[in-house]
């Protein structure tokens, strides 16, 4: 398993990039922004979808995608920083994303205190579902429309709180699996 890379630090508010902490203005931004029409472009660019395929379906394909989801954290990090502030969230996503932050934590905690292999893969894995919970709740409460986009997002909190960096963030899924069953 590969440790968090924290020595990285997050983009700040002294940046100069202009900070954004309602989730739902953030992912209207994101939706008109450069970062999401160029992914979307790039992503099309060699593939030809069948005619009767519409515009809908074709940005919910995208936004299903690893491309989909770095061009959020591209825009996160680079373009306008997103804040979370647990205000703007329904109380279900609060508590999903406040599960997965305390999660995070203690997996961090314990590989700073140099725990197991086994003991850091159980964090790991229980971290992965919390993971995947904050996202579906993002899901249901409309902040996002896609899971992976959720995740993109719940990746965005981490790094706003430094608990993850955006080199991490980045890490295409399938990737990170490989590397999970040591094939990588």
């Amino acid at each position: 398993m590969e440790g968090p890379r924290i020595e990285e630090r997050p983009v700040e508010a002294s940046s100069g990039l202009p900070v954004v902490d309602n989730p739902r203005e953030f992912m209207d931004g994101f939706f008109k922004s450069k970062w999401y029409q160029n992914a979307f472009a790039r992503f099309y660019q060699s593939k030809e979808p069948a005619p009767d395929v519409t515009m809908e379906e074709k940005l919910l394909v995208f936004e299903q995608s690893d491309a989909a989801k770095f061009a959020l954290v591209d825009y996160g990090v680079y373009d306008t920083h997103f804040k979370y502030n647990p205000d703007f969230y329904p109380e279900t996503s609060q508590e999903s994303i406040n599960t997965y932050l305390e999660c995070v934590e203690d997996l961090i905690k314990a590989i700073r205190q140099g725990v197991g292999r086994d003991e850091r893969e159980v964090k790991d894995t229980i971290r992965y579902q919390y993971h995947e919970e904050a996202a579906r709740s993002l899901v249901r409460d409309r902040i996002v429309p896609t899971e992976k986009l959720g995740r993109a997002m719940a990746r965005l909190i981490l790094i706003d709180k430094n608990l993850d960096t955006e080199s991490s963030a980045r890490t295409p899924d399938l990737l990170r699996l490989e590397r999970k069953l040591g094939i990588k």
